[in-house]
């Protein structure tokens, strides 16, 4: 966990504890089953509740049973991966991607979407969530060194016009269809939730 995501965590068990008085103990329950009973049901929606690899990327402490929780800082449970480098997950391995709040953390958009589509497996669905650009919290934290908004995922859409006249001279090879995405309204600005399905010939 780093030191931002750190004071982050104590700042909402502080605010807990302030309004409900529970102890610090029974808070960090609580917040785990949550985080828990959330992961498993958007992965239903995805139609990944029973698939064998289900990678957590960017999980910081914050890990999941049943998923390969993935960060670049060593923790308990935690598989340690730079996913600034080749994913090391085979072509169409992967059954399902939860990437809450790590895509923005990485520099090269291009280079992320192409990894995220090579280890998914056909049809195999992503759960994305990534702050807009159309808010501060995009820009705010100073390890963000990616930005994105609904129309940064156009370059990867299968059949958008942008992908469709781009893909070969930028590199792009991922190709998605969106299945469902919103946006929601967070203190730090708004945050788009995209699930995208990987296309594969």
């Amino acid at each position: 966990m780093t030191p931002l995501e750190a004071a982050y965590y104590e700042g909402i068990i502080a605010y807990i504890q302030k309004l409900t008085r529970a102890s610090r103990k029974k808070i960090e329950l609580a917040l785990l089953s949550n985080h828990q009973a959330t992961a498993d049901y958007e992965a239903s929606l995805s139609g990944a509740a029973d698939a064998k690899i289900k990678l957590n990327l960017g999980s910081s402490a914050a890990t999941l049973n049943g998923f390969i929780n993935v960060d670049i800082v060593e923790g308990p449970g935690i598989f340690v991966a730079d996913l600034t480098k080749p994913w090391p997950w085979a072509d169409n391995s992967v059954d399902y991607i939860r990437a809450y709040h790590v895509i923005e953390h990485l520099p090269d958009k291009i280079f992320t979407m192409n990894e995220m589509w090579r280890v998914l497996k056909p049809r195999a669905c992503a759960d994305v969530i990534v702050p807009t650009t159309d808010g501060p919290g995009a820009f705010q934290d100073p390890t963000h060194t990616s930005f994105w908004n609904r129309r940064s995922f156009l370059y990867y859409e299968d059949g958008s016009p942008y992908r469709e006249s781009n893909a070969k001279g930028y590199g792009i090879h991922a190709g998605f269809r969106v299945v469902r995405e919103r946006t929601d309204d967070t203190f730090d600005g708004p945050v788009l939730a995209i699930t995208l399905e990987v296309v594969k010939a």
